[in-house]
């Protein structure tokens, strides 16, 4: 496999495990694969899962770092520090104006770079999850779009007012147009706890637009043959 990735996925090791799974030894890792032009990046800690899939570039940024010839393989499972090692390789001129960094694979090494420098690795051994098993197939109830780090900023305020062994929170959707609230209740010295957080506004034309290009993507992308679920 010879692939260009934007150097932005090295994002997905926030959502990859920390520590090795009992029955997925290969969730501390990043699972890249390509088929049929659309390349999809997936990670996953068990609890949670992302998937992030895109056409590859129409343009490949020069490489002459990487002068083997990589094999057929059409997946690989990267630990996240390597990849972000790839991120920092490269000349500045070439980041700037790509924003890409190439993944070869050889066996069980995997090479990655940009222009004339290289990182080599070695690919995550142990099985990794069917994702795509636990992704709902049917259209949403409703939707709601917002600012991921307005929300983020809001969850992780209620948390540090959450004893960390009991941070549950409730979510309230009271409609189009109103705020999304969040509920929590600290056991240890009663506090309740409320947050509302205004949702983006949106069209139903966008959402839908949104949803038959997930649907379209996850044609072109099959799960691997692996039939293990998330848990």
């Amino acid at each position: 496999m010879l692939l260009f990735i934007p150097r932005s996925l090295c994002a997905l090791k926030r959502v990859a495990a920390k520590a090795e799974h009992a029955r997925f030894g290969a969730t501390q890792g990043i699972r890249i694969a390509l088929a049929s032009g659309v390349y999809r990046a997936e990670a996953t800690d068990g609890r949670r899962a992302m998937i992030v899939q895109g056409l590859i570039p129409g343009e490949d940024p020069p490489w002459p770092g990487f002068k083997d010839l990589p094999d057929d393989a059409c997946e690989a499972i990267i630990l996240p520090r390597d990849l972000e090692r790839a991120c920092k390789v490269g000349e500045d001129f070439l980041q700037s104006r790509f924003g890409l960094f190439g993944i070869a694979t050889m066996g069980n090494d995997v090479h990655l770079g940009l222009g004339s420098e290289l990182v080599t690795a070695r690919t995550v051994e142990g099985r990794f999850p069917n994702i795509s098993q636990v992704i709902p197939m049917k259209r949403p109830l409703f939707t709601f779009s917002f600012d991921p780090k307005v929300l983020a900023e809001t969850l992780l305020a209620m948390a540090e007012l959450l004893p960390e062994k009991a941070r549950s929170v409730q979510c309230f959707y009271y409609g189009d147009g109103q705020p999304i609230g969040f509920c929590a209740r600290n056991i240890d010295d009663g506090l309740f706890i409320d947050a509302l957080v205004v949702p983006l506004t949106k069209s139903d034309v966008s959402a839908t637009f949104f949803w038959l290009i997930h649907e379209r993507l996850m044609e072109l992308t099959p799960p691997p043959a692996d039939d293990a679920s998330v848990s």
